[in-house]
C-alpha cells in the first residue's frame, strides 16, 4: 500500500501530523576521468544504502562536467557515477578520450551534514564479462 500525503488536503478518515520537516541539503561535484578531463553526460546515482530497486536521486553532468543532487540532512547515502558510450561523454572530443565503451567510478559512502561543494568523483573503466 502507497500513501501520498499532499500539504492542505483531506486523505480520508486519516489524522496524519508530521512532526518536522525533513531538511536537505545540495551535493555540488564534477565527474571527471582518469586524465582529469570533465565528463559531460555521465549520470550520478545517490541511494540509501542496499536499496537497490528503490528509486533514489540521479543528475546528468553538464558540458564542464559538473552536477547537483539534493539529499536529506543526516542520511547516508550510497553515490556512484556512471557513463555509457550511447551517451554525451567529454565536452572537448564528444567520446570518452580512451575509447571506453562504458565507465564508472567506485561506490562511496555520503552522509550529508551540511552542504557538500566540491566533491570530485572519477570515472575509470568497467570490467567486460
Amino acid at each position: 500500500m502507497v500513501w501520498e500525503v499532499y500539504d492542505n488536503e483531506t486523505a480520508g478518515p486519516f489524522d496524519l501530523r508530521l512532526t518536522r520537516k525533513l531538511e536537505t541539503h545540495t551535493i555540488q561535484g564534477i565527474v571527471v576521468w582518469p586524465d582529469d578531463t570533465p565528463a559531460s553526460g555521465a549520470k550520478i546515482s545517490l541511494r540509501h544504502p542496499g536499496e537497490v530497486l528503490r528509486g533514489g536521486y540521479e543528475a546528468t553532468t553538464d558540458e564542464q562536467g559538473r552536477f547537483t543532487l539534493k539529499g536529506l540532512k543526516d542520511y547516508e547515502y550510497e553515490i556512484r557515477a556512471y557513463w555509457q558510450a550511447d551517451e554525451l561523454a567529454s565536452s572537448r572530443t564528444g567520446k570518452a578520450p580512451f575509447s571506453w565503451k562504458s565507465a564508472s567510478s567506485e561506490e562511496e559512502r555520503l552522509t550529508i551534514t551540511s552542504d557538500v561543494k566540491h566533491l570530485k568523483i572519477v570515472l575509470s573503466k568497467q570490467r567486460q564479462y
